[in-house]
C-alpha cells in the first residue's frame, strides 16, 4: 500500500508542476549581468552595491552569456536564457525539474522555476549579488584573509556534499565562476543539473582562448573522452573542487605558475600530468600541509569523495602555535 501511496504522490507532484513560471509574472529589470567564460579580467564595480539592477562590468574574451536581473514574486531572481525555441516536457525532463525544485540547502543557490513561454524559455534562480568567486578573487581592492579563503572553501565543501548526496548526484561544470556569492558573503554552488536545457558551445572555435579557458577545471579524465557526460562525474568534481581551492590560495587565476603559459597549453599538461599547480611561496599563518605536494595529490589523484573530505588543515591565524584546526563537514 506504501509503495502505491508514494506512486501516486510523485505523481501528483510532477502534474502540479511546481515549478513552471509564466513570463507574465517575471518584472524584467533593463540591466544584468555578463557572466564570463573567458581571460582573467579586472571589476570595475564595488562589490558593495545593492542595486540589484546593477550591470556588473565584465569585459568578456570571446564569448559572453547574459544573465538578467528581474523580479519574481517581489524577490530578485537571476534569469538564464534557453537557447531552445521551445522545450519539450518529458517525463524524464519533469522528474529533474522537481529534483531541482526540492533542493534546499544554505550553500546551493535555489531553484526558483522555469518558463517555457517561447520566446521567453528561461531558468530563474535564486540572485547573488556580489558576483562569482572569481570575480572578487580578482578585484584587488577586496582584502581576504586566511579564514575567509578557508570559510569560502568551506562553503564549497558543504554545497557540494549536499549536492552529491542529492538525486543531482553531480555537477559537471564546477569552477569558480560556478561559485557565486550573496551579500552576506555566503558561498553557492550554481549551474548544475538541466543540462539538457544550458546553453553549451559543442561548436565553439577548438583554437580559441576562451575554449580551452573552460576545460581548466575540467578532471584529465574527462578531458580524454570524446563524449564526456553533460553531468560529469562525482571524481570529476573533487577535481574541479581542489583546482578552486588552490585559485583561492594563490589568488593568481587557474593553474598559477609565476609564467604565462596558454590555457591550451595547461590542458594538455594536465592530461600528460606533468605537473602539479603551484603553490604559494608565502603563507602567512596558514599550516604548510594546505600547499604541501601530498596533500594535492591526495585531491588530485586519490580523489577521495568529497563527503569523505573533513577537513582542511589550517593553523588559526591568531593563534602562535603549531597545531591545526580541522573544519568538519
Amino acid at each position: 500500500m506504501t509503495i502505491f501511496h508514494r506512486h501516486f504522490q510523485l505523481e501528483a507532484e510532477l502534474a502540479s508542476m511546481t515549478w513552471k513560471i509564466r513570463w507574465e509574472d517575471i518584472v524584467n529589470t533593463k540591466q544584468g549581468v555578463k557572466k564570463r567564460s573567458g581571460s582573467r579580467q579586472s571589476l570595475n564595480r564595488s562589490l558593495g552595491s545593492s542595486c540589484p539592477s546593477e550591470a556588473m562590468s565584465i569585459a568578456d574574451t570571446n564569448r559572453q552569456v547574459f544573465v538578467r536581473n528581474g523580479y519574481y514574486k517581489g524577490m530578485v531572481v537571476a534569469i538564464k536564457t534557453i537557447n531552445k525555441s521551445r522545450v519539450d516536457i518529458t517525463r524524464s525532463l519533469l522528474l529533474e525539474l522537481k529534483r531541482m525544485k526540492d533542493l534546499q540547502h544554505e550553500h546551493i543557490v535555489r531553484f526558483v522555476g522555469c518558463c517555457v513561454d517561447p520566446p521567453h524559455c528561461c531558468l530563474v534562480t535564486e540572485y547573488c549579488q556580489k558576483g562569482s568567486l572569481q570575480d572578487i578573487l580578482e578585484n584587488e581592492e577586496i582584502k581576504l584573509d586566511w579564514m575567509f579563503r578557508f570559510s569560502l572553501m568551506h562553503d564549497v565543501v558543504k554545497g557540494m556534499a549536499y549536492l552529491h548526496s542529492s538525486e543531482i548526484r553531480s555537477h559537471g561544470n564546477l569552477k569558480s565562476t560556478n561559485c557565486v556569492v550573496d551579500s552576506r558573503f555566503v558561498l553557492k554552488i550554481t549551474d548544475f543539473g538541466l543540462h539538457c536545457l544550458r546553453i553549451y558551445d559543442e561548436n565553439d572555435n577548438e583554437d580559441s582562448y576562451a575554449h580551452w579557458r573552460r576545460k581548466l577545471w575540467t578532471a584529465p579524465e574527462l578531458l580524454r573522452m570524446h563524449n564526456p557526460p553533460l553531468e560529469g562525474t562525482q571524481k570529476g568534481d573533487v577535481y574541479s573542487f581542489a583546482i578552486i581551492a588552490h585559485e583561492i590560495v594563490v589568488r593568481q587565476g587557474v593553474f598559477y605558475m609565476g609564467i604565462d603559459v596558454s590555457p591550451k597549453e595547461e590542458d594538455r599538461m594536465s592530461l600528460q600530468r606533468q605537473r602539479e599547480p603551484g603553490r604559494p611561496g608565502h603563507l602567512g599563518g596558514v599550516d604548510k600541509k594546505l600547499v604541501d605536494k601530498e596533500e594535492w595529490t591526495r585531491l588530485l589523484a586519490d580523489r577521495e569523495e568529497i563527503g569523505e573530505s573533513k577537513m582542511f588543515p589550517l593553523q588559526h591565524p591568531r593563534r602562535h602555535t603549531n597545531h591545526c584546526k580541522k573544519i568538519p563537514l
